[in-house]
């Protein structure tokens, strides 16, 4: 199983009020599938891309976390043909606008998410790859059968290589 951090991460509290509050969820949807059909191959990490394309034609189960909104992670999947995804919620007004954050998929709760997911499919985390890009995602790294760091900061980039994980840079 592959799990997949998504290097589309919005610093969901600083950004929520400046470009997604009252904004229609309608139009944003749209202009992130615009985005998406755009820009996404070309901002696409190819080894991490063809390490995702392998896992889905040996019909590993995929499954992609991101701290980005809920939106843009579904976006991204679908564009992916990946099935299985999670990211930060936001909830509408009755009016469909956007007027609070309701749930934020980061590090302890990416881990929780994984953990009891992989319990419900009777698979064992030891048989899991999960890449990252980012320390945040520590929690995570940490139940992984097999972690990668992706492209990792400089202090990041330590850690995982004092703690023997596979690096992509």
């Amino acid at each position: 199983m592959s799990i997949l951090g998504c290097r589309f991460t919005f610093c969901t509290r600083k950004y929520f009020p400046a470009f997604f509050f009252s904004k229609s969820s309608a139009e944003i949807s749209h202009l992130v599938k615009e985005f998406i059909d755009r820009s996404l191959a070309t901002m696409l990490y190819l080894p991490v891309a063809e390490h995702l394309f392998a896992s889905q034609e040996q019909n590993d189960i995929v499954l992609l976390l991101s701290s980005s909104p809920q939106f843009l992670v579904a976006a991204i999947g679908e564009a992916l043909q990946i099935k299985f995804w999670q990211g930060t919620t936001y909830e509408c007004d009755k009016e469909g606008r956007f007027n609070k954050i309701s749930h934020i998929m980061e590090g302890e709760e990416k881990a929780r998410f994984v953990k009891k997911w992989m319990k419900q499919l009777d698979i064992p985390l030891s048989s899991t790859i999960i890449y990252s890009d980012s320390s945040l995602d520590l929690p995570l790294l940490k139940i992984a059968g097999k972690p990668i760091a992706v492209v990792p900061g400089f202090r990041f980039k330590r850690f995982c290589r004092r703690q023997g994980w596979e690096i992509m840079s």
